[in-house]
């Protein structure tokens, strides 16, 4: 019983939720700059007046919401480490596999790839 009490002494703090809501952040910003270069636009182009509601509501969703799931991932799973349920350990090879496995999708596995998202628009 000794074991389980020091497995659970490191419980994260609600800083964390910050430090994921900004990789949650970065993940929206690229997957948001990867759709506006498929669809052939770049950071001089107009959009037409009939569709820059729906382009402001999709950029937004696409930049915000990655931010509030991975910050909402984050306090679930902080709030399980408080109550014992998980380790410490848990808590960060699931959110490291959750950001790890969001980046590859977006096809970003670097930073160099990342910044390469930026200049490309």
């Amino acid at each position: 019983m000794a074991n389980d009490d020091s497995e659970n002494s490191h419980e994260p703090s609600e800083h964390l939720d910050s430090i994921w809501g900004f990789l949650g952040l970065a993940a929206g910003l690229a997957a948001c700059l990867k759709l506006v270069y498929a669809f052939g636009l770049d950071g001089d182009d107009e959009v037409p007046s009939g569709s820059l509601i729906p382009v402001a509501v999709l950029a937004l969703a696409l930049t915000v919401g990655p931010m509030i799931i991975s910050r909402s991932i984050s306090e679930r799973l902080r709030g399980e480490v408080k109550r014992g349920k998980i380790s410490y350990a848990t808590y960060w090879t699931t959110l490291i596999g959750i950001t790890g496995a969001v980046f590859s999708l977006l096809g970003i596995v670097n930073i160099d790839e990342y910044i390469e998202v930026w200049k490309n628009f």
